[in-house]
């Protein structure tokens, strides 16, 4: 359910910039309502809004504000949704507008990386071994991770959600 909100994204990259993150977290939250679904950050510990958006430097859960996308920006939104017992995540780094070649080559290897975890993934496999897969791909290209942060998947509670840590 949460890529069908995001997939085809209802917040169209041509669209972005000039708008608000706050418009972002409105076009998500009545997205997901439609759907018969609940956004799961909304209130989860005090969280304000029904996504994050992360801008630019903002590694993760920026908050949906009066911030204006700006020529060059990235956003990442991060949608998580409540459908029929189970919360599901979905995110998706977006370019507004033309962007740096740098930042381009960053969201291009962050979406690589994405890929050969996803290619790595079959029965009998370790999920410890994911985050050196996207290890292998980031430091050839002279990027590092963020250790303080890890993925997760998906469940019936957010307490009940696997975590995949770098090595």
């Amino acid at each position: 359910m949460t890529c069908v909100i995001t997939h085809p994204n209802p917040v169209s990259t041509s669209t972005l910039q000039g708008i608000r993150t706050d418009d972002i977290d409105k076009v998500v939250h009545e997205a997901t309502i439609k759907r018969n679904s609940y956004p799961s950050p909304l209130n989860y510990h005090g969280f304000p809004k029904s996504c994050c958006t992360s801008v630019n430097e903002i590694i993760c859960h920026g908050i949906p504000d009066s911030s204006v996308l700006m020529e060059g920006d990235i956003v990442n939104i991060d949608v998580t949704v409540f459908h029929d017992g189970v919360h599901g995540d979905c995110s998706e780094t977006v370019f507004v507008g033309a962007v740096d070649d740098r930042v381009r080559d960053l969201v291009v290897t962050t979406f690589d990386c994405w890929m050969a975890a996803i290619a790595y993934c079959r029965p009998g496999r370790s999920y410890s071994d994911i985050g050196g897969v996207i290890e292998d791909i980031i430091a050839a290209k002279g990027y590092s991770t963020v250790k303080e942060f890890c993925g997760h998947g998906v469940g019936r509670g957010k307490s009940r959600w696997f975590y995949v840590f770098d090595r």
